[in-house]
């Protein structure tokens, strides 16, 4: 699950408000959760807290690619209509 949202994380270029890329703020947040739960015990938890993860991974990348999506076939519009 990690190396995915390490995979996943050079998809974010972009930078927040305070001027921080969203790729090192994704890792970071990434570590963080894994250093919590680092020392977890029950097997259980660790499967609950491992299917979380990859749920909440899968959404945020299917929202990605369907943004980018959107995205790109608005240019192509753009770019097919004359005088652009």
């Amino acid at each position: 699950l990690y190396r995915a949202v390490w995979r996943a994380s050079f998809l974010f270029v972009w930078k927040n408000e305070k001027g921080e890329e969203w790729r090192d703020i994704i890792r970071e947040s990434a570590r963080k959760e894994f250093e919590a739960a680092r020392h977890e015990k029950d097997p259980e938890m660790i499967t609950r807290l491992l299917v979380t993860g990859r749920d909440y991974l899968d959404q945020a990348m299917e929202k990605f690619m369907t943004k980018r999506q959107s995205i790109i076939d608005g240019d192509s519009e753009n770019s097919s209509e004359p005088g652009r």
